[in-house]
């Protein structure tokens, strides 16, 4: 494909050499009627010499009156000045004395007639011939050569100026009407272009600049939903223990419970309660760093073994007695770089949550895969429908029937999170009716 920079260098080239083409060839096509036309006149010319030789023996003598009448017409009838020489004298023409130059007279080589008198008396003539036929036929073809050369300039000039119009111009005029459409907000409008030469990246470049544009704005106006959204989850997350802590301490005040064990079960609501504000305030605490990448992370070399039995030692679901973690195969140890505290968080979130939202058995593995460490946490309840399975990483997000379990909908956003922090990854497969694992892969440290 030509680049403009090529059109402009053939169009410059094409503008000086096509009218010198042109006017050249015009001219050498009509070289040969010129050719023609001074052949015609050169016959013509020799005719006449011949016709003016035998005229010669009719003039009268150089002494009578009727000898310049009869040059004169002579001159006239054939178109040529005439000088007559007698005796070496001239008596007759341009420079013969009491006579006026007669007329322009081209610069032919002059053509010399010896002759003489009716009467005898020898004279010497030059004819020089007047006829303009060749130099003005000449004149005539220059100036249709320049003409046509002018003409051929000019229509160059037209046609460059069209393509260059076409390949420049009208571009640049739907960019400004793209560019003019995206001041009103309209960002669906593509400039249409195919040809890949400079104006073609210059838009291209622009219809990425206006796509990058309008993904911005649709990300600004997700991101203001998720603030609508993280708003509202926030007030209903905050309201409904508050509600329950107002409404015991209220009880407690007026006197309504009146038996020790009574306000003991009070208590200890208002505890929890009290603790579920706490761990909402701290889950939005961690992910608010998260998101400005300043949660406290301090990875440092770790072998799996020891840290996979700590955990496990410490997963123990002392509060629920119906439940059951089962420590599945555990892999060879080997070097990981991570923060086993913020690890043991990302854990300890995993195993609640399943035992919360899964079932009454929960098990633990770990294994190697990939140059990876892997750990799967898997549960035995109802399992996770496939649309929902990348929502349930966002924050806030929790099941219709979860509503009003105590979680915060917090903490498999910030497990994710911190996971991804360490250069590893959590995912989740699931059926449902079979139950979800969740699996978090971590790189080994070479």
């Amino acid at each position: 494909m030509r680049t403009l920079k090529v059109k402009m260098v053939i169009a410059l080239i094409s503008v000086i050499v096509v009218p010198i083409l042109v006017t050249a060839g015009v001219l050498m096509l009509l070289s040969l009627n010129i050719e023609r036309i001074a052949g015609e006149i050169e016959a013509t010319e020799q005719e006449n010499t011949q016709e003016i030789e035998e005229s010669l023996n009719e003039l009268p003598s150089v002494n009578s009156r009727e000898f310049d009448q009869r040059l004169d017409e002579l001159s006239e009838a054939y178109d040529v000045a005439l000088e007559v020489n007698h005796e070496g004298a001239v008596i007759y023409g341009e420079e013969a004395p009491d006579r006026q130059p007669d007329g322009l007279t081209f610069n032919y080589a002059p053509i010399v007639i010896e002759g003489e008198t009716s009467e005898g008396e020898a004279l010497q003539v030059e004819l020089t011939f007047q006829s303009s036929e060749l130099e003005s036929s000449l004149m005539t073809y220059i100036l249709i050569s320049i003409g046509s050369g002018v003409l051929a300039l000019l229509l160059t000039i037209g046609i460059w100026v069209w393509l260059l119009s076409k390949s420049v111009l009208r571009p640049l005029k739907s960019v400004y009407e793209a560019s003019e459409e995206a001041r009103k907000g309209n960002l669906d409008y593509p400039v249409r272009y195919e040809k890949k030469d400079e104006i073609g990246r210059f838009i291209s470049s622009f219809n990425l600049m206006r796509q990058d544009i309008k993904d911005s704005f649709a990300k600004q106006q997700a991101y203001e939903r998720a603030r609508q959204e993280l708003i509202a989850s926030i007030s209903h997350d905050l309201r409904t223990p508050l509600s329950s802590i107002q409404g015991y301490v209220e009880g407690l005040r007026d006197g309504v419970v009146t038996s020790e064990e009574q306000q003991k079960k009070y208590l200890t609501i208002i505890h929890k309660k009290t603790r579920q504000v706490d761990n909402l305030i701290e889950d939005l605490f961690d992910l608010t760093r998260l998101e400005l990448k300043k949660l406290p992370i301090d990875p440092q070399p770790v072998e799996s073994g020891p840290f996979t039995e700590d955990m496990l030692e410490s997963l123990s679901p002392a509060d629920h007695d119906s439940l059951k973690l089962v420590r599945g195969e555990v892999a060879p140890s080997v070097p990981l770089f991570i923060d086993p505290v913020r690890m043991q968080q990302v854990v300890t979130n995993l195993v609640d949550n399943a035992f919360t939202y899964g079932g009454t058995r929960v098990e633990v593995s770990t294994r190697l895969s990939d140059g990876h460490w892997k750990l799967d946490i898997s549960d035995d309840g109802s399992g996770i429908d496939q649309e929902l399975l990348e929502k349930i990483f966002t924050p806030f997000y929790r099941a219709d029937h979860a509503r009003s379990d105590g979680g915060t909908g917090l903490g498999l956003s910030i497990a994710k999170s911190i996971v991804e922090a360490h250069g590893g990854s959590l995912g989740v497969t699931s059926r449902k009716g079979e139950g979800s694992t969740f699996t978090v892969s971590l790189p080994i440290d070479k």
